[in-house]
């Protein structure tokens, strides 16, 4: 199991990394917004799947 925090944790990192390198990141930080609106519906200690259970992510 990975859990999905960890995972929105991974994607602020590579979209701290991509500002720093001035590279395109786009469809990253949608996915970077989905996963931080199922941490803030309580999903974040859940496998990182549960990430589709957010009906209609904000893209």
């Amino acid at each position: 199991m990975f859990k999905l925090g960890l995972a929105a944790k991974d994607m602020r990192l590579l979209d701290e990394l991509a500002g720093e390198l001035a590279a395109p990141f786009g469809r990253g930080r949608e996915v970077l917004s989905w996963y931080e609106q199922a941490e803030e519906r309580g999903m974040a200690e859940q496998d990182w799947g549960a990430v589709a259970l957010v009906d209609e992510p904000n893209w």
